[in-house]
């Protein structure tokens, strides 16, 4: 079995990644989650890409990575209405662009009160009390952002592991050729 092998390059892609996931989920706004969705929607694309113009193991890495990531995004904004809790995120452009002229520059995460409210009524409730207790500060944590975050983030995962599963099964295949 042969070691797969990184390039400076492919570590720093994922400490990248791995600081903008945790970055994106420490202040779950309207931009983060616009954002990492687009960055994991143009991953995805170029596995597609990927897997049309490359050959062997490097093929069905791609492929794995395409097939897992577009159907974990499948399920998790699927054609259901709110059909796992979550929608779609607007563009970048549009979040932009709602974020300059409606004077919102100051994102609701921001705000410094005295507990943790979620904008989900149910879940506002159970953390609430919580939060008072402790007497931590109040932060507003806009929930559909956070599932927004928390779905492209495990769509990038869940297609890391499809390349992963592409590559295992290439080399059995290999072998079993041999």
């Amino acid at each position: 079995m042969d070691r797969a092998q990184l390039s400076l390059a492919d570590l720093m892609a994922a400490v990248l990644f791995i600081a903008l996931g945790l970055a994106a989920l420490l202040n779950p706004t309207a931009l983060w989650a616009s954002a990492l969705f687009m960055l994991t929607v143009a991953l995805l694309s170029a596995a597609i890409l990927g897997a049309i113009a490359c050959r062997g193991k490097t093929r069905m890495t791609w492929a794995g990575v395409a097939i897992f990531g577009w159907i974990y995004l499948g399920i998790a904004f699927g054609p259901l209405p709110n059909g796992n809790g979550t929608t779609i995120p607007a563009l970048p452009t549009m979040v932009v662009y709602e974020y300059t002229l409606h004077n919102n520059l100051v994102p609701q995460s921001k705000a410094a009160y005295k507990d943790v409210i979620f904008n989900n009524t149910n879940q506002a409730e159970s953390l609430l009390d919580k939060a008072t207790l402790t007497g931590k500060p109040r932060v507003f944590v806009d929930v559909m952002h956070l599932k927004r975050v928390v779905h492209s983030l495990g769509a990038v995962i869940f297609a890391f592991i499809g390349g992963i599963v592409g590559r295992v099964l290439y080399s059995r295949d290999a072998r079993a050729n041999l």
